[in-house]
């Protein structure tokens, strides 16, 4: 009998996965799909109590069906989100577990095609239950439930399942924390990171932490928010067990946002009181190809910008019939008469003093009440005698002007960035502006859609700063409009939105920029469609 219960709990170990539905294919001819609802039950209970409730069962299917539902326990397995079922053996557990509190109909369920069953179901906590979480699930299965003599029964049956997550009422603690903070590798080309964080709980009965990553560029300034476990009823850790969380984050690939990274976790959790825990950790972005290459770039255009400045000098100085040899430069107008035969040149010391005599001998020239065609012939004749001293002004100039833009864009706030969420094996991608959509929408009150909308209506950000987009949709949603998407053209940095409609729309987007109380109006004539496009620009953030 237990050689054939453990064969039993492998098969059913393979089917499930942690906090989310279980939807697992027939193995044969025939497939079917299942659905149920709700997918977790959550609820808090005392000793003695009783609670009833049903679930929905739905046959998308075009032919008949046979349910029959079942009662397992449930436990966590591994640290990657995935649980284990477990059949109950009440010989050993004695009352104890969950799924022994769980009553559900014994005989078979029919559901037509197309149709929905609803299955009552009933939790009885007896008096001597343990405090704390107790964790079980309701399998809805095509085969009826096996005793153990029929392995192959469960093998080709299909399941759905609906967990239960009961927390009863006495000496509850609740203690966890972050074990693990730290992202995949410790430097980076690029800014982005895949950052892994393993949350422990301590105490006795399932807690969901929840929070956000925020994460920092060596100069304190934002450059990326990760939510964790925000509008969901998932995400939960039970007692005395280990979750992985798997996240990933892209930001704005800029030259010079680069240097030592920091990432801040924070979560809190807990009902009976909320407790914070909180970890750092540091990456380094470092495009360590592309700064090699261009060091080298500029380190062969310096040696041959300085190589040619001190040909041209010794040129022009051995031209004027005069010897060059190692010393001081001595200018033209404080030298001796034995000194305008030699004339002594030390590496570099020397560059700039023909310069300054030349400038002044080119001024005193204009001064000597010569034309204006002369000044300017002197004036082109000084440029092109110097040229080179003059490429290597610009050059340190435009060094100058690059440092002072790369330290305004590593000062600004962030613009844009990507982040991702693994979810029991499935990533949820959101961008920048989706994160600042859902920040605006948990501090109020989803509106009601707007009756008799004419056109669609979509939302582009071309500021180029996060949040401009989400700003413009929430603002619509407000006054009752829905907005059927909302992205970013990261190409572009304008400062005036622009409201796009159809000719014969006019009415419809004078109220839309009334709305945003921002905007200039452009109409397309040759436009088929019925859709609105609002282009958000930087002035839609100062509304």
């Amino acid at each position: 009998m237990t050689s054939i219960s453990n064969k039993i709990k492998s098969v059913l170990l393979l089917c499930c996965l942690f906090l989310l539905p279980l939807l697992t294919s027939a193995q044969g001819a025939d497939s079917q799909t299942l659905s149920v609802s709700p997918t977790l039950f959550e609820m808090q209970a005392s000793r003695g109590q009783t609670w009833t409730s049903q679930l929905r069962v739905i046959n998308v299917n075009d032919y008949q069906i046979t349910v029959y539902p079942q009662a397992v326990n449930f436990a966590p397995l591994g640290e990657d989100g995935r649980g284990d079922l477990i059949p109950v053996f009440s010989e050993e557990t004695q009352g104890q577990t969950l799924a022994e509190w769980i009553t559900v109909p014994t005989d078979p369920v029919v559901i037509e095609p197309q149709a929905t069953a609803e299955i009552p179901l009933q939790v009885a906590v007896p008096e001597e239950a343990a405090p704390g979480g107790h964790y079980a699930a309701v399998l809805i299965g095509t085969k009826p439930p096996t005793d153990g003599t029929d392995v192959s029964q469960v093998q080709t049956a299909q399941f759905v399942t609906s967990l239960f997550f009961v927390r009863v009422a006495g000496e509850v603690f609740e203690s966890g924390d972050i074990r693990e903070f730290t992202t995949e590798k410790g430097v980076v080309q690029k800014p982005e990171a895949a950052l892994y964080m393993r949350f422990e709980n301590t105490g006795n009965v399932h807690v969901q932490p929840q929070g956000d990553i925020k994460i920092f560029n060596m100069w304190g300034k934002e450059r990326g928010f990760i939510p964790i476990n925000h509008q969901t009823h998932f995400g939960n850790v039970l007692p005395n067990s280990i979750r992985k969380f798997s996240f990933t984050w892209k930001g704005d690939t800029a030259i010079y946002d680069i240097g030592r990274y920091k990432a801040v976790a924070t979560l809190g959790y807990g009902e009976d009181g909320k407790k914070f825990v909180t970890s750092t950790t540091y990456f380094w972005v470092i495009p360590y190809t592309t700064i090699l290459i261009t060091l080298l770039v500029l380190f062969i255009g310096v040696k041959i910008t300085l190589w040619l400045i001190r040909r041209y000098i010794d040129r022009m100085l051995t031209l004027s019939g005069v010897n060059v040899h190692d010393g001081p430069y001595v200018p033209h107008h404080a030298r001796t008469e034995s000194q305008n035969q030699t004339v002594v040149v030390k590496h570099y010391a020397g560059v700039a003093a023909p310069v300054r005599a030349s400038a002044r001998e080119m001024i005193d020239s204009w001064r000597g009440g010569i034309g204006i065609r002369q000044k300017f012939s002197a004036l082109a004749g000084f440029l092109f005698r110097y040229r080179f001293v003059l490429l290597g002004s610009i050059v340190v100039a435009g060094v100058l002007i690059g440092m002072y833009i790369a330290i305004m864009g590593i000062m600004k706030e962030a613009a844009h960035f990507e982040v991702s969420v693994d979810n029991a094996g499935e990533d949820v991608v959101m961008s920048s502006e989706d994160l600042a959509y859902q920040k605006l929408r948990e501090s109020k009150i989803k509106p009601e859609p707007q009756l008799g909308q004419a056109s669609q209506i979509r939302v582009i950000n071309i500021s180029g700063q996060a949040g401009a987009g989400a700003a413009t949709k929430f603002a619509l949603e407000e006054a009752g409009y829905t907005v059927e998407s909302l992205t970013v053209d990261e190409t572009r940095s304008e400062q005036k939105t622009i409201v796009v409609y159809p000719q014969g729309q006019d009415d419809e987007a004078l109220t839309l920029r009334n709305i945003l109380k921002v905007g200039l109006l452009s109409s397309q004539a040759d436009s088929t469609e019925k859709t609105i496009i609002i282009y958000a620009g930087k002035d839609s953030l100062t509304q």
